[in-house]
C-alpha cells in the first residue's frame, strides 16, 4: 500500500513537470515571435531639398522654375548650406558651373546685379539698357509704380514758331511800295507718346538724414504745373512729396528721345500700365490744330481790333459830370 502511494505521487510529480516544461517552451517561444513582430527600427525624417533640374552654366540669372527641381534626404545630411524653399532660389545668380541634379547650395549663388537684370532682347529689337529718370508724385503717377511695373513717357514739347507781321509801307521817289515787317517768335506746345513699354527695374527714394545733418530748407508745398499745391486724395492716402529717380529699361533710341525732351526743358509724364498690358498704341498727338481738325474742339473766332480814331487819341473828351442820383 505504502509503495503503490509513492509511485503515483513519482507519477504526478513527473507529469507536472512536464507541464511546466511544456508551458515554459510555449511562453518562451510566444514572448520571442511578439518581440520580433513589435520593436522596429525608428525611420529617420526626410527633408525636400532644392536641386538642379538642369545643367545650369555660371552667370545665368535663374529667373525660370523649369531650372529647378527637388529630391528628399535624410534630415541628418541637411545643413545651412542647403535651400528647401524654390522662392528662395529664384532671381539669384549662379556663380559656378551647376549639373543637373546636383543640390545648390548657398556658395553656388549670389544676389545679381543689375546688370543681370535687364530683360533680354526682344524680337527684331536691341536689348535694353538701364537708364535713371527722375520724377516726382505729379509725373510719377503719385508714387504708386512699383519695381516690375511697364510705363509709357508722355512729353509736351514747345516749339518755336518766326512770324512776319506787316507795321507799314514805304514809297520811294519811283513809287516802289516797300512793306515794313516785324518778324516775332512765338512757341506752340505740342504733346506725344515718345516712348511705349518701358520696364521699371528699381526705384531709388532719397535716404533718411542721419541724426545731426541739418534739415532741407522747406520750400513749401509741391504744387502741379497749374501752381495749385497737391492734396492728399479723399481716400486717406497721402502723397509723397520730394523726387525719386526710377532705373528704366530702355534701348538706345528711346534714351535719346527722352534725353531730348529733358534737355529743352520739356514736361514729362509717366503712364502706369495694366498688368499684362503689351499692346503698342499708335496715337497722334496733340496740337492747337489737331484738335480742331482731328477731336472737333471748336476754334474761337478772330476778333477785329478795337479802332482808335486820331480824334479819340489826341483830341480830349471833355470831362463827364455825373448825373444826380435818381429816386426810385
Amino acid at each position: 500500500m505504502r509503495r503503490g502511494g509513492i509511485v503515483i505521487l513519482l507519477i504526478g510529480v513527473i507529469i507536472a513537470l512536464a507541464a511546466a516544461g511544456l508551458l515554459f517552451f510555449f511562453l518562451q517561444g510566444s514572448a520571442t515571435v511578439n518581440t520580433n513582430e513589435s520593436i522596429e527600427p525608428t525611420r529617420e525624417p526626410r527633408v525636400e531639398v532644392i536641386i538642379a533640374q538642369v545643367d545650369i552654366p555660371a552667370n545665368t540669372l535663374i529667373a525660370d522654375q523649369g531650372l529647378l527641381g527637388s529630391r528628399e534626404i535624410p534630415e541628418s545630411e541637411v545643413n545651412s548650406q542647403y535651400f528647401t524653399n524654390v522662392n528662395d532660389v529664384l532671381g539669384k545668380l549662379a556663380v559656378a558651373n551647376i549639373r543637373a541634379d546636383e543640390l545648390i547650395t548657398n556658395s553656388d549663388v549670389t544676389e545679381p546685379g543689375l546688370s543681370q537684370q535687364i530683360p533680354t532682347a526682344e524680337p527684331d529689337r536691341p536689348r535694353p539698357k538701364a537708364y535713371s529718370f527722375s520724377t516726382n508724385s505729379v509725373a510719377g503717377v503719385a508714387d504708386q509704380i512699383k519695381p516690375g511695373d511697364f510705363v509709357d513717357i508722355v512729353a509736351t514739347f514747345s516749339m518755336p514758331r518766326r512770324i512776319s507781321y506787316p507795321t507799314g509801307r514805304d514809297v520811294d521817289d519811283q513809287g516802289q511800295v516797300t512793306v515794313q515787317r516785324q518778324v516775332t517768335e512765338e512757341l506752340f506746345p505740342t504733346t506725344k507718346t515718345i516712348v511705349q513699354q518701358v520696364q521699371v527695374l528699381r526705384i531709388v527714394r532719397p535716404g533718411v538724414p542721419e541724426e545731426g545733418t541739418p534739415a532741407p530748407e522747406s520750400t513749401g508745398p509741391e504744387t502741379d504745373e497749374s501752381g495749385q499745391p497737391v492734396q492728399a486724395s479723399q481716400s486717406g492716402d497721402t502723397i509723397t512729396t520730394g523726387s525719386w529717380l526710377l532705373v528704366l529699361a530702355i534701348n538706345d533710341q528711346e534714351a535719346e528721345l527722352i534725353e531730348f525732351a529733358l534737355n529743352t526743358e520739356s514736361d514729362i509724364s509717366l503712364v502706369l500700365r495694366g498688368a499684362g498690358d503689351t499692346d503698342f498704341e499708335p496715337t497722334i498727338g496733340a496740337t492747337y490744330d489737331l484738335l480742331v481738325s482731328e477731336f472737333g474742339v471748336p476754334a474761337p473766332q478772330v476778333l477785329d481790333p478795337h479802332l482808335i480814331s486820331e480824334e479819340d487819341a489826341f483830341i480830349p473828351n471833355p470831362t463827364f459830370t455825373p448825373a444826380p442820383t435818381r429816386i426810385p
